[in-house]
């Protein structure tokens, strides 16, 4: 079948991934399930592989199919791995050999049109070429690259796997990354003809307000917390910050890979208390305070269209990053941020004043969110796998949640409910269309919610919120699918 005969039906993508927001939350994962999503949404179909723990199968996850792939440790790989001292190395390659089965098992019942692996732990190392089927490597970055900016030593390991996700992408028919950044790497170090396809941009959920006592004005740092994301730059920078604006306040927020929060206070002596460090939260909870912030200080040394940044620009939140890694593709200076040149500390200092004095303000997106709007997105992946241009058309959204009981459906104000083992209040909504970036609203108040299934939410309600008689709305709110209407929660005298 010729390719401009595909364009009479929805072309079929299979995405190969280690990682996807079913099984965790990571840069990757949620690249793919961007990419994923917009395909759906215009009618196209896409479905995933991904590497997971749990029990294997397919599942539906917001109108996507989504199979779980074991990584399945067989005799002989559980002696390699036991003999070669090389773990993580012999679990990558055992499960791309996974996903690479799991992919052809499928391809023979429906046959794909674009097998689409990521880079990242060499997922489309075995992937066969199959005829009349596109395979494309997406590059998530480059470990030999991102391990230099975190000035760390090789291993055999990790020097072996670099090699193999190398290969995996020169295997491919296509290549591309989301940054000009790593495609010239990929270009001048490795030969690799990389194209560049921008991520589409989209939030995950919707910002919650964090129940955090924070600072009324803050500075906020965040994601992973490491030498390459520049965080001991920003260490160095606030005593020299202070020095204008003492009462500058700062927020850190993710996990430290390498760095000490509690050698970073000791160095700044009186001032720290000026900053604070949060432990990875909820993505809805972190855009809460995400949203809430000055700007965010991002100078990464090596990056690719990193999340960090493409989440504060779309919550209005300008970003003080870094030039030549990736940072600068996305923040105009004087329009949505402030750019300063990596490793120079008394520059990101300035930089950081200015922000705090109001200097450095978001006017609008950057012009770069034109190649990340959804359809402009889709078209270029589909232009470098080699098909014609196809009208994209926008399918009809998913039914939004739908609340249908409340448990319970009123109490007394002051009076606890369905109590926890910490003395909370719980409420339990009986749904449809309920799923996994699904969040309880309760008033005005965004709550943390937990997902049993579509029929199933819950969440936990602070005693300030039914303190005082009268009717709170209740309603859903789901990054996919939309709200549901609000439905009254009775607070009686």
């Amino acid at each position: 079948m010729s390719k401009s005969s595909l364009m009479d039906r929805p072309i079929r993508l299979a995405f190969l991934t280690p990682d996807f927001p079913t099984e965790s939350r990571s840069g990757a994962g949620a690249f793919v399930h961007r990419f994923a999503e917009v395909l759906r949404q215009y009618g196209q179909t896409p479905e995933v592989f991904v590497s997971s723990d749990h029990p294997p199968g397919a599942i539906d996850f917001y109108g996507l199919r989504v199979e779980r792939v074991p990584s399945r440790h067989g005799v002989v790989a559980r002696q390699l791995r036991r003999l070669s001292g090389c773990g993580e190395l012999v679990d990558n390659l055992v499960a791309a050999r996974e996903l690479a089965r799991a992919v052809e098992r499928r391809h023979a019942e429906q046959p794909f049109d674009i097998i689409h692996a990521t880079d990242w732990r060499a997922t489309g190392l075995f992937t066969r070429r199959i005829p009349k089927a596109v395979r494309v490597a997406y590059c998530c970055w480059s470990r030999e690259l991102f391990r230099r900016s975190e000035r760390r030593p090789w291993s055999f390991a990790e020097w072996a796997l670099d090699r193999l996700e190398v290969l995996s992408v020169r295997r491919a028919d296509r290549a591309y990354a989301p940054s000009r950044y790593l495609a010239g790497h990929l270009e001048r170090s490795e030969g690799i003809d990389t194209a560049v396809v921008r991520t589409p941009h989209r939030l995950e959920c919707v910002p919650v307000d964090p129940r955090i006592d924070l600072p009324e004005r803050y500075l906020l740092h965040f994601g992973h917390l490491r030498l390459r994301k520049g965080t001991d730059m920003v260490a160095a920078a606030l005593p020299l910050a202070w020095k204008e604006e003492p009462e500058l306040r700062m927020v850190w927020a993710g996990p430290l890979r390498g760095v000490s929060f509690d050698q970073a206070r000791q160095s700044w002596g009186a001032y720290a208390g000026n900053v604070i460090h949060l432990d990875e939260l909820e993505r809805a909870e972190l855009y809460g305070v995400l949203h809430r912030s000055v700007a965010a200080v991002l100078p990464s040394r090596s990056d690719n269209l990193p999340n960090t940044a493409i989440e504060s620009l779309m919550l209005g939140v300008p970003v003080i990053g870094t030039f030549d890694s990736s940072i600068d593709e996305l923040v105009e200076p004087g329009v949505c941020g402030d750019l300063v040149a990596i490793d120079d500390v008394s520059g990101l200092a300035a930089a950081m004043v200015r922000a705090w004095r109001g200097e450095v303000a978001f006017h609008r997106l950057p012009a770069v969110f034109t190649e990340m709007q959804a359809e402009n997105a889709v078209r270029r992946l589909l232009e470098i796998c080699g098909f014609p241009p196809v009208r994209l058309e926008r399918q009809a959204p998913l039914a939004p949640p739908r609340i249908t009981i409340l448990h319970p459906p009123a109490a007394r104000a002051g009076e606890g409910f369905n109590l926890q083992p910490d003395g909370m209040s719980a409420i339990a909504v009986q749904c449809e269309n309920a799923g996994m970036f699904t969040a309880l609203r309760f008033g005005d108040a965004m709550l943390r919610t937990t997902f049993g299934d579509a029929g199933l939410v819950s969440a936990l309600i602070p005693p300030e919120l039914v303190s005082t008689p009268g009717q709170v709305g209740v309603s859903l709110v789901d990054a996919i699918r939309g709200s549901s209407d609000a439905v009254a929660f009775q607070v009686e005298a």
